[in-house]
């Protein structure tokens, strides 16, 4: 068996995601696979491949009986004007390489799920920079567990960092970035947590409608960090599946469909035991 990893150390997303020091659990979890794979060395069956991006042609000269891919997700951007200017980063990108950072005091995070409120708590505890967060949605952390988005969302607001609910990103420049901002006095106020978030498929019928009061704004900040989502990158897949590459070819992981680390590894448990 042969495991290829495209960077010089294995665990993909769990680098990132375990990055800030509130994300110890996720970092010691990546320690256990690192060890896992060490221990695994000792099999001669059993090779590791670091810094290696095989294609499709590599991967049929090794006449494998099954291919698994797990190639993982791209980064989205917006398509608004300036999105491509060096002050421009992915969340994924800083969190490997702080570094980025450097000279930068005042940053916007542009999304305000899950990975972009930890980005923006690491910045603002851990590294001590002004942030606020643009969220084009009502809620902040919609998706994520009642503990984790009170406790986060509790710091942030008590740490200056302010929550831009139904807030649109419409252009970034050198200086700062336009938003398109909503000021509807329906609009929720983004930090109070004890009301529950709903799934989208419930509907709730005393809540109020939020109607439409937009302002444009000017926010002036040093760097954009974007965490505005994830698509899979599945092109090897396909490219395995057209061209014949192994006698089973499986997708698992991120590049089938973006989720959380349990529903990974979930799937690439049930998948191995298969084969």
């Amino acid at each position: 068996m042969h495991l290829y990893e495209k960077s010089k150390i294995i665990g993909g997303a769990t680098v990132a995601g375990g990055a800030a020091k509130i994300k110890y659990e996720m970092d010691n979890y990546r320690k256990y696979l690192e060890g896992t794979v060490d221990r695994m060395k000792q099999n001669e069956h059993f090779q590791i491949k670091l810094s290696a991006s095989p294609d499709v042609a590599q991967l049929k000269t090794e006449g494998y009986d099954v291919i698994i891919t797990a190639s993982g997700s791209v980064q989205s951007k917006p398509p608004v004007e300036g999105i491509n200017g060096k002050n421009v980063k992915f969340a994924i990108d800083v969190l490997n390489n702080p570094k980025e950072l450097e000279g930068a005091k005042k940053i916007a995070v542009i999304g305000g799920g899950a990975v972009g409120m930890e980005t923006a708590y690491w910045l603002r505890y851990e590294l001590n920079k002004e942030v606020f967060v643009v969220e084009m949605l009502p809620q902040m952390m919609p998706h994520a567990c009642t503990a984790n988005r009170a406790h986060l969302i509790h710091y942030l607001d008590e740490g200056g960092v302010d929550l831009m609910n139904c807030t649109t990103l419409t252009k970034v420049t050198e200086k700062g970035i336009h938003l398109r901002r909503n000021r509807h006095k329906n609009v929720p106020d983004p930090t109070v947590t004890w009301n529950p978030v709903l799934p989208e498929n419930v509907i709730n019928p005393l809540a109020k409608k939020i109607g439409e009061k937009y302002e444009d704004v000017f926010v002036e900040c040093d760097l954009v960090i974007l965490s505005a989502g994830v698509k899979p990158d599945n092109s090897l897949y396909y490219d395995c599946l057209t061209q014949n590459a192994a006698q089973e070819v499986y997708n698992i992981g991120d590049s089938l469909r973006p989720a959380r680390i349990m529903e990974a590894i979930r799937t690439a448990y049930r998948k191995a035991r298969t084969i």
